[in-house]
């Protein structure tokens, strides 16, 4: 196809996102697969209240991008809007179920690969960590939603945490997605330890070594 005709048609297929949303659904199916060529451009977002329009997705569709990045509280699985609960399975499909209707989502959706991670809210329970009596179940719901393959690993190992790379050589863009809840032990912070409480922060290579480490003192944030 000529370089001008391509450029024609991606833009008409996106001004047709920006004008046209299709009917709601109760699920989103057939997620497109991820680039294998040159990211040039990554969106991403959070914070989704599904009971709420989110007319944010025409925005996103404007940019045109190659790829989305959901980066937490996707949902509200532990909060109606009005007060918190304590969630189950099918709470969770259906707070789920409520996102996949929002027809500038499912606009976007038709377009863009996603990638995702979750953070409290989506995860199931505020402030929450590996306490979690129904992480399991929330994990499973979780990458059902974002059609997971069956046989990745995200299926059989702890948490969602995940990478990807994209692009050739020289041309490169390395996606991490962080699990920030699964492993999360208590948050047990004595506020009137000197020094001040420290979060520390490490990545280590694939020996185990710490390749980086930065320490964050919690000291302003003090009662």
């Amino acid at each position: 196809m000529p370089a001008d005709r391509a450029c024609l048609t991606r833009a008409v297929a996106w001004s047709s996102i920006l004008t046209t949303f299709v009917a709601p659904a109760s699920a989103l199916d057939d997620w497109l697969p991820l680039p294998t060529g040159v990211v040039h451009r990554i969106a991403f977002g959070s914070c989704a209240k599904q009971w709420e329009p989110q007319p944010i997705w025409t925005a996103v569709a404007a940019v045109e991008p190659d790829l989305f990045v959901f980066l937490g509280d996707n949902i509200y699985g532990d909060f109606d809007g009005e007060k918190p609960f304590i969630p189950t399975r099918e709470s969770f499909e259906a707070d789920w179920a409520k996102l996949a209707a929002k027809p500038e989502l499912q606009a976007v959706h038709e377009h863009v690969p996603f990638m995702a991670t979750w953070d409290n809210h989506d995860y199931g329970k505020h402030d929450g960590g590996a306490e979690f009596a129904i992480k399991q179940t929330s994990k499973q719901v979780f990458l059902d939603f974002f059609g997971e393959p069956t046989a990745s690993s995200r299926r059989t190992r702890p948490g969602i945490y995940d990478a990807r790379v994209f692009g050739p050589e020289g041309r490169r863009v390395q996606v991490i997605l962080l699990d920030n809840r699964w492993f999360r032990g208590p948050l047990d912070i004595d506020w009137e330890a000197e020094p001040a409480p420290e979060i520390i922060l490490q990545a280590r290579d694939v020996d185990g070594r710490i390749a980086f480490e930065h320490r964050v003192s919690l000291d302003a944030l003090r009662p």
